[in-house]
């Protein structure tokens, strides 16, 4: 029972130490695949804001009139989603098509970010949006990145479902791979055993016949061992 008890032992370790290796492999590789995805997923945004933003500095159009901006002239934008608001000061001239969805009706850009893409999530969705200043125009930049935002869930979905599967495998496999291995061990521990019991049986009855000798002989000094 003991022994059975030790192999028992010896076998859950190595399949919690092959499971603690593993765990450790997937979770440093769902970190650095996340952290190289999140990195790369908002480049091609970012450069499209970037690039409306030149476009929009090189080739607005501000129509005066007695000072006053009656209209303002943004260049066609590249991407067909882009959200665009041109303020006056705290007075909206012109917004884009396509409408800001939010629980505030117009995007709210944290302080200091003028020149800066930042990341604004409003009623559950995600923006990427630049503000900046031109012509005495204030100029606010939106994409909507809720795809973007999906496929990044997707992806640590993904990865938690098979780090699930890889670990139960390698729980299969390695609780296989320890009774195999472990199994010549025990072989030889059997014999060494069962050898150690049978050598000490046999020695019992010459042991005895010297014993029985030894304590004749104690009695009777006189006498001889024959």
């Amino acid at each position: 029972m003991q022994t059975k008890n030790i192999f028992r032992q010896t076998r859950r370790r190595i399949v919690v130490t092959s499971l603690e290796i593993v765990i450790g492999v997937l979770i440093i590789f769902a970190i650095v695949t996340s952290s190289i995805f999140d990195r790369n997923l908002y480049r091609s945004i970012d450069q499209q804001l970037l690039t409306h933003k030149n476009m929009t500095i090189n080739d607005i159009k501000v129509i005066l009139k007695e000072d006053q901006v009656t209209e303002v002239v943004m260049p066609v934008p590249l991407a067909q989603n882009l959200i665009s608001f041109v303020w006056k000061q705290d007075v909206l001239i012109k917004g884009s098509p396509h409408p800001y969805v939010g629980s505030n009706p117009y995007p709210q850009f944290p302080a200091g970010s003028q020149d800066k893409i930042v990341t604004l999530k409003d009623d559950g969705h995600t923006y990427r949006g630049i503000t900046f200043s031109t012509q005495d125009l204030r100029v606010e930049l939106l994409l909507n990145v809720d795809t973007e935002v999906m496929k990044a869930k997707e992806l640590r979905l993904a990865l938690l479902m098979a780090g699930g599967i890889v670990i139960f495998i390698v729980l299969g496999l390695g609780y296989y791979l320890a009774t195999i291995t472990l199994k010549p061990l025990k072989r030889a521990y059997d014999k060494q055993v069962m050898f150690i019991q049978h050598a000490s049986h046999e020695m019992r009855t010459p042991l005895a016949i010297m014993k029985g000798r030894l304590e004749l002989l104690a009695r009777h000094n006189n006498e001889t061992i024959e």
